[in-house]
């Protein structure tokens, strides 16, 4: 079990063949629910393959459908107070509003605020770039986040993908707000002014009924962050003219991606009507080889030119952009 800690956020192991459904039960529970990751269930060869007597008056197994959590309602209305008093407040979307599927709490929230949006690599789509209200991905919006006086980071650690809590992208003078459904997740390198513990979806939609500011507030602000976003994917664009050895990245992906929107627009939707979650797996993998396939074929046409992590770091966003 101590090999697989670092990796996972749940490890048991299943000693007697009568407790497996109720300890994969247990492995699924804790895979998708709060703070989502790994689960380990171990069970070895004797145990899976022994009988196991049933009986009439068993009790049911599993776990019920949990309640979407917020936070208490004074943590609420500081949070409120210290967004509706900042001059340049930003919000930052991570891994935690993926998960908690917040894409409609987080437009409704933007939209009655006027705050500015950045989308971490992980909350990719939440709110798409074209939003009036979206300064786009961290990559680009990051430089608005390092101007904010007041920053809502929404389901992400302040670990290593954000600088620790640091500079370039936080101030040491920025006041941040930290959501997260499990509060051992804020903290630690900094320090937050506030911790909301809860359901981003949910913790959204209460500041959202909370907010009593008008919407056009952060106009004059919001204007100049878009402007900084898109001066910053300005630049990022005319790298890709620049002189390069090998590969340039850059043209690469602006090569790539009609040739990738293209297959993505005729993928099939992962409906579960249509052969179940297997059959969607299916066709996830098969759509996803068909991608990578064409990314390949691109990086492969320039034979003898290395394929740098700069490389494959556009080649990440070739897809991002391709369904944008």
């Amino acid at each position: 079990m101590g090999v697989v800690a670092p990796v996972t956020t749940w490890r048991a192991e299943c000693l007697e063949t009568g407790r497996i459904p109720e300890t994969i039960a247990g492995a699924v529970h804790h895979a998708r629910s709060g703070s989502p990751g790994v689960a380990y269930l171990e069970i070895a060869e004797d145990v899976l393959s022994a009988e196991a007597a049933t009986g009439d008056d068993e009790q049911p197994i599993g776990y019920a459908e949990p309640s979407r959590s917020q936070p208490a309602d004074e943590h609420l209305a500081q949070a409120v107070a210290l967004l509706a008093g900042a001059r340049r407040p930003a919000v930052l979307a991570g891994s935690g509003a993926f998960f908690s599927e917040a894409a409609e709490a987080l437009a409704r929230f933007a939209e009655r605020t006027g705050i500015p949006v950045i989308t971490t690599s992980a909350a990719r789509g939440l709110l798409p770039d074209h939003h009036p209200i979206s300064t786009g991905s961290l990559v680009h919006g990051g430089v608005n986040l390092a101007s904010a006086d007041v920053s809502l980071v929404l389901g992400s650690r302040l670990n290593a993908n954000l600088v620790y809590g640091g500079l370039p992208l936080f101030s040491p003078e920025q006041q941040v707000i930290q959501v997260d459904v499990r509060p051992e997740h804020t903290g630690g390198s900094r320090r937050p002014a506030l911790a909301l513990t809860g359901d981003v979806a949910a913790t959204l939609d209460a500041l959202t009924a909370a907010w009593d500011a008008p919407a056009t507030r952060f106009s004059e602000w919001l204007a100049d962050a878009r402007k900084a976003a898109a001066a910053s994917l300005a630049g990022w664009r005319e790298d890709g003219d620049a002189p390069a050895s090998g590969i340039n990245p850059g043209r690469l992906a602006r090569e790539a991606v009609p040739k990738a929107r293209g297959i993505v627009r005729g993928l099939s939707p992962l409906s579960a009507t249509e052969g179940g979650l297997d059959g969607a797996l299916r066709r996830l993998a098969r759509d996803a080889t068909r991608l990578y396939d064409i990314t390949c074929r691109f990086a492969g046409r320039m034979e003898g030119a290395p394929i740098s992590d700069s490389v494959a770091t556009h080649l990440y966003y070739i897809a991002q952009e391709a369904v944008s």
